[in-house]
């Protein structure tokens, strides 16, 4: 068995006291679980926001079933490097994995030996060109673009979220000079999709499945009040729900009658959501069938997304039937399974960009958990997956008419969408499962090395004089002075 040292993100998903789970918090316990099953010996530090949690966070954290305890640090505390560093002296690993990609990128600039592990969850250059488009500013690139290329020349293995991802990180890897005499067969990376732990039990029970519908098929969306519930209930500046709003406290009864077809969008709203096309599709879909009801959790992600949410809650309300359209905010982490199991449909809808192309979307793993149906762009590449093993509904990107037509055609054939939902469920235990997806990790932690060219540095800049003279000198050997001066003439001349 290895000893390994996991630095990743909290909140873990079986946490108590959770305001925001993240999706960066399941890839840690997807990285996690397996290696704990195997008996490793395992140290886990978890990064986390301070926002992510209801309360203020003790250090420590204990790993239900497993026995161990891990260990949290603040992302803006300033002793970060310092409390992973001397975590790491004290454990003296034999590896070190590091699960997204800042945990990646404080685990590159450890001082150390060992062999490292690199999960790059997401492309960050594409979220970056994308956060870029929204802001219409340039400046977040080289942020970006620092903790990418620090994890690449340090790193020894890497994992990311699509194929797509994969190739562009080849590139990427190759433009530093990674790819090389050494490295030329040497496989840098592994395709890791997003999963769920079918095993872990969260956010309550069946007996609150009802809870965001009214108590019988005449129960009315009431106008006055429920208007008043819900602008008291929009997420505030920082992008959280108010938890004195009765919404927020699970008192969600009242809010869709029973015969209402809910439309469910969880998450937050990142700058690849394609609001312009989700409040279209909605227009034309709700104009046609009234009982359609579009019910949001999450909003703005402080720090990285503060508009798109914005910009779209307010044409949202602005509409002339304001109660089609429900804002819950980001509520009670534990509530959200109850939503998806009273929901009708959950929906995904992207941008066609590059952080489509190359991304995960984790909220459709987590509705397909729930056993709620789903309906996506297509794009990314979970979407492809939905598409062709047809474990839901797609359509194409920026079309709001076909996005409208499937919430049409699923409103009218409840029967079908149970069926898609039952074989998504079956697939993803299967193949979007912790254990499934992580066998190259798992594989690895058992003899962990370097890569080929550990320690080794190349300039791609230019042709340094020692391997210029190298060149000539072998031309020398093997054409003569003649053969090397006719060789030289011609590549001139193509230039």
């Amino acid at each position: 068995m290895s000893r390994i040292l996991i630095i990743g993100n909290t909140p873990l998903p079986f946490e108590d006291n959770i305001a925001i789970q993240p999706a960066a918090g399941f890839r840690t316990w997807q990285f996690l679980k397996p290696l704990l099953e195997a008996e490793h010996e395992v140290k886990v530090v978890g990064i986390y926001d301070k926002e992510h949690y209801g309360k203020i966070q003790n250090s420590k954290f204990k790993i239900q079933n497993y026995g161990i305890k891990g260990e949290k640090v603040e992302k803006k505390s300033s002793r970060l490097k310092k409390e992973l560093q001397q975590i790491h002296d004290q454990f003296q690993p034999d590896c070190v994995i590091g699960v997204n990609t800042l945990p990646s990128f404080y685990a590159c600039q450890l001082k150390t030996d060992r062999p490292i592990w690199a999960d790059l969850n997401g492309w960050i250059m594409a979220e970056a060109a994308s956060q870029a488009e929204v802001a219409q500013t340039n400046s977040y690139l080289p942020h970006y673009w620092h903790l990418e290329k620090t994890i690449l020349k340090r790193a020894d293995q890497f994992s990311v979220v699509s194929e797509h991802q994969k190739w562009s990180l080849y590139g990427e890897l190759a433009s530093l000079g990674r790819l090389n005499q050494k490295t030329a067969a040497f496989e840098f990376v592994h395709h890791i999709q997003n999963a769920q732990d079918y095993t872990l039990k969260t956010g309550g029970n069946k007996k609150n499945v009802t809870s965001i519908r009214g108590t019988s098929s005449s129960a009315p969306l009431i106008k006055g009040r429920l208007e008043k519930e819900l602008l008291s209930s929009l997420p505030r500046e920082d992008g959280r729900i108010e938890f004195s709003s009765p919404l927020a406290k699970g008192g969600l009864r009242g809010i869709c009658a029973p015969d209402d077809f809910v439309v469910l969008f969880c998450g937050g709203y990142n700058t690849w959501v394609d609001t312009n096309t989700l409040l279209q599709g909605l227009t034309l879909c709700i104009k046609k069938n009234p009982k359609v009801k579009f019910v949001s959790t999450g909003g703005t992600i402080p720090g990285l997304d503060e508009n798109t949410f914005k910009k779209f809650n307010l044409q949202a309300t602005s509409y002339k039937l304001p109660t089609s359209f429900i804002f819950l905010g980001w509520i009670d982490y534990q509530l959200i399974p109850q939503l998806y199991r009273a929901a009708d449909l959950g929906i995904n809808i992207d941008k066609p960009n590059i952080e489509t192309w190359t991304g995960a979307r984790n909220r459709l793993n987590e509705m397909m958990k729930y056993g709620l149906p789903v309906l996506t762009s297509l794009g990314s590449e979970i979407s492809y997956d939905i598409f062709n093993h047809q474990l839901g509904l797609t359509f194409s990107q920026k079309n709001p008419r076909d996005f409208a037509d499937k919430i049409l055609w699923a409103a009218e054939h409840p029967t079908e969408l149970k069926q898609f939902a039952h074989k998504a469920l079956l697939y993803a235990k299967k193949y979007y499962s912790p254990e499934y997806t992580t066998k190259a990790l798992q594989n690895w932690v058992k003899n962990p090395t370097h890569a080929p060219d550990f320690g080794q540095k190349i300039s791609l800049e230019k042709i340094g004089w020692q391997s210029g003279l190298k060149l000539a000198l072998k031309s020398l050997k093997q054409r003569g002075l003649k053969g090397t001066w006719q060789k030289i003439k011609k590549n001139w001349r193509r230039i």
